[in-house]
């Protein structure tokens, strides 16, 4: 996992979110204007996360490498748990108010991304790094 994660430089990991950011633009545009939305929707919003990905890539960026390598590896491992919890949602919302569907998670764990992200940069930001001798 660490070649993974060292392959992804600042410039890669800019590519790597720009086009899929841009691809879940025109799905769940395309899901709200067609009738057949369901598979549109599934992808464009689970591509929606990496349209995140790169406003935070761009503004980590500017950052020194420990902000950068903490960010990469945290973002990594959120998306795959992203990627489990959205593939276990149902596509459609049930009869019930305490169903949740896919667009929901996505209202629902964007936040928490952006929230732990920005804890992440204040503390690794602000951290004392110890002195080498």
């Amino acid at each position: 996992m660490n070649t993974l994660l060292e392959w992804f430089s600042r410039k890669r990991v800019l590519i790597a979110s720009f086009f899929p950011g841009i691809l879940s633009v025109y799905l769940i545009n395309k899901a709200e204007t067609t009738f057949v939305n369901n598979i549109y929707g599934v992808i464009g919003y689970y591509l929606a996360l990496f349209g995140l990905i790169f406003i935070v890539a761009i503004i980590i960026s500017f950052f020194k490498d420990s902000v950068f390598v903490a960010w990469k590896k945290f973002t990594f491992i959120y998306l795959f748990i992203f990627l489990f919890i959205y593939l276990f949602i149902p596509l459609n919302c049930g009869f019930w108010d305490f169903m949740l569907c896919k667009t929901e998670i996505n209202l629902l764990l964007m936040p928490i991304y952006l929230i732990v992200v920005f804890i992440l940069i204040l503390y690794k930001t602000f951290k004392k790094e110890k002195p080498t001798v």
